[in-house]
């Protein structure tokens, strides 16, 4: 998504369409992306699987950008398992 408000509605209801939504964002995920993409979902009563990715709101250690996408599944292993296990 190239913003968070305003959510473009329409995009996540077809997303919904799936069945599955995984949110991955680069920042804690609490009042992200995610949060806008739940409510949209909830408004709309949208039963489909959902899940967000991203940093836990707490102190972010001092690391590589490559350590912290990998310690948050932010990576590509972590995004295709959490993929997985959703669809699953």
């Amino acid at each position: 998504m190239h913003t968070i408000k305003p959510i473009d509605e329409e995009a996540v209801l077809a997303a919904a369409e799936t069945g599955a939504i995984v949110c991955a964002q680069d920042h804690t995920k609490i009042g992200g992306l995610g949060a806008q993409v739940a409510r949209v979902l909830t408004e709309n009563a949208c039963g489909c699987k959902f899940k967000i990715l991203g940093t836990p709101d707490e102190y972010v250690p001092l690391a590589t950008t490559e350590f912290l996408y990998h310690q948050n599944e932010l990576d590509a292993e972590g995004l295709a398992q959490n993929v997985r296990a959703l669809l699953a």
